[in-house]
């Protein structure tokens, strides 16, 4: 096992928030370092308040500030490793102390003052690494995703048919992820479950959104069409109302030619 695996890899906490502005963020490499000037949080009386012991733990933050200053801009992120990045050679109390000229003592009582719940300056990012097994996995274990409802199914499925009518090249996904609540599945399952919609009103919505000149070409996805779904809404009650009003018209003029 390598030394690194048991050093613990420190981060100072919003780096770029406390120690950068906007010039300095402009500087490959600073040549002064800038501090925040507040001396009234809880973090730095508790820091502070054993006064010989609290004056050195400062002093070896602000050294170890001014060292991280020194990085590259491009990785001035406050990642104590020599390379400024995570995934460098992490840095100890000794090579703080022989980069800064303090103590390592000192460093190291820092570190552990400043990584402690009541201080939180610095972040310990994954504390001790534990060797893996040989055969154990780096890949997170992901959830079981979850299954889609028939209803949130069929939706996804009628309007994927729809936008193919309309262009047999669109870009739709294929059937078999409507299965699960990912995507398209997802927006359906809100559409029904969130947005308090009825299946039967949503196919006849569908309906009216692809058959329409204007939303064919826009509503090309689920996301889009529940986006958009109360505005399809009202104008396919419109279409409706005008088609049955043209409807009684009609038959009106069929009774006068009758007379």
């Amino acid at each position: 096992m390598s030394e690194d695996k048991v050093k613990p890899l420190y981060r100072v906490i919003e780096w770029d928030k406390h120690y950068e502005h906007g010039h300095s963020r402009t500087v490959d490499k600073k040549s002064y370092q800038h501090f925040p000037n507040r001396q009234d949080g809880l973090g730095y009386k508790r820091l502070v308040a054993n006064k010989a012991e609290g004056e050195r733990r400062y002093g070896c933050f602000c050294a170890m500030i001014l060292t991280l200053s020194k990085q590259d801009k491009s990785v001035r992120a406050g990642w104590l490793t020599h390379n400024g990045l995570p995934d460098g050679e992490r840095y100890t109390a000794l090579d703080l102390a022989l980069m800064s000229g303090c103590t390592e003592e000192g460093m190291a009582q820092m570190l552990k003052a400043c990584t402690s719940t009541g201080i939180a300056w610095v972040e310990i990012v994954d504390g001790y690494a534990v060797p893996k097994a040989p055969n154990e996995s780096d890949e997170p274990k992901l959830e079981e995703p979850k299954i889609l409802s028939p209803e949130a199914l069929d939706i996804c499925k009628k309007l994927k048919i729809g936008i193919l009518h309309n262009d047999k090249k669109a870009r739709v996904p294929k059937d078999d992820s409507f299965v699960y609540e990912k995507g398209w599945g997802s927006e359906a399952r809100k559409l029904i479950e969130i947005d308090g919609r009825e299946h039967a009103e949503i196919i006849k919505v569908m309906r009216h959104a692809i058959s329409d000149g204007f939303w064919q070409s826009n509503i090309l996805s689920m996301g889009k069409f529940r986006k958009q779904y109360p505005v399809i809404l009202l104008q396919s009650k419109r279409r409706k109302g005008s088609n049955d009003s043209n409807k009684g018209q009609n038959s009106k003029a069929g009774d006068y030619s009758k007379a």
